[in-house]
């Protein structure tokens, strides 16, 4: 399932705001997953998991702590490992006019 999530970063004059990003996890819009974005800062995906979802998916691809806070708290949280933008995470730097002073 692939998803918007909001630049960690956001310092680069060049930020792209918004990042598209893959959660590692099948079917999930067919299994009425829910997902929510958390601090956008952080950003931390909650995942809500169907009961259906769960009965199909959760041992093959949760970890015993995620099935745990599912039972417990009715989601999981996921933290992307992609969660700053390209201009963000480059060792470019740029002045207020937007010229490259990287070399300077």
């Amino acid at each position: 399932m692939k998803i918007s999530i909001p630049c960690a970063d956001g310092t680069d004059r060049h930020c792209y705001k918004v990042i598209g990003t893959t959660l590692p996890f099948p079917m999930l819009e067919e299994h009425m997953v829910t997902v929510y974005e958390d601090n956008p800062k952080n950003v931390i995906i909650e995942i809500a998991p169907s009961p259906d979802w769960m009965k199909r998916f959760a041992k093959d691809y949760l970890t015993a702590y995620q099935i745990e806070c599912v039972t417990s708290d009715g989601y999981f949280e996921y933290d992307p490992e992609e969660s700053v933008c390209d201009a963000c995470g480059s060792d470019q730097d740029y002045d207020d006019e937007g010229n490259n002073i990287t070399g300077l």
